[in-house]
């Protein structure tokens, strides 16, 4: 068994997989969303033009979508603090997305185990595919763009 990262958890689950003898489609509304999954991938590393730059001076959202934009905390602060301010809250926002995809590729990958038919199971497989794309982004613009919270 693979030793488990140091700093990682493990969750336990108590779940039947669903091994299928026969693989012809069930539903075709699911094999579409299958085929229309396999045409219409991007790719993170080659889609994005990660050469633009970003301002962290500036901040990267707009200043209304600061918590405490408006308060008398916010209209003390000078516009050098509100663009820290602005790119620690935008940073830790992009944090939790992050995590959140992380956790849908789990999910999704315990789902294309559990689904009882084929086109289920392939269509949930692109699901995971598109969340670890999702996490891939967001790892990558904390990482390379936005620098340690």
């Amino acid at each position: 068994m693979e030793q488990i990262p140091e700093g990682a958890r493990t969750v336990h689950t108590d779940y039947d997989t669903v091994y299928l003898r026969d693989h012809e489609p069930e539903a075709p509304d699911l094999r579409r969303l299958y085929e229309n999954a396999k045409r219409d991938q991007w790719n993170v590393s080659t889609d994005i033009d990660w050469t633009q730059p970003v301002d962290l001076d500036e901040g990267f959202v707009a200043d209304g979508l600061i918590d405490i934009h408006g308060t008398k905390f916010w209209d003390k602060m000078n516009n050098k603090e509100k663009g820290e301010m602005n790119r620690l809250f935008s940073a830790w926002r992009l944090s939790q997305l992050y995590h959140g995809e992380h956790g849908a590729v789990l999910v999704c990958g315990q789902l294309a185990n559990v689904l009882p038919t084929a086109d289920g199971k392939y269509f949930m497989a692109t699901q995971v595919m598109d969340e670890a794309r999702h996490t891939e982004f967001f790892q990558r613009y904390l990482g390379e763009r936005v620098g340690k919270v």
